[in-house]
């Protein structure tokens, strides 16, 4: 599974460690962990926590995944 998504990036831009994030998102660190290294996607839930704990918009971490009918590359 390939790592789209930009919350390692945020969350350090912050400076904050994967713990400091689970923390404040309510999500366990190892979730954290694995949604920055592309093994898990997050369920919409999940999104919105982070999003809200790392205050900026889910689009900006997650973002649209243009599946099979986009037509970016």
């Amino acid at each position: 599974m390939e790592n789209k998504n930009r919350l390692r990036e945020l969350r350090l831009r912050l400076g904050l460690s994967q713990l400091q994030l689970s923390f404040l998102a309510r999500v366990p660190n190892v979730v954290i962990s694995d949604i920055e290294l592309g093994k898990r996607k997050p369920w919409p839930k999940c999104k919105r926590l982070l999003a809200q704990a790392l205050r900026c918009p889910v689009n900006e971490i997650f973002p649209p995944d243009d599946g099979n009918g986009g037509k970016g590359a």
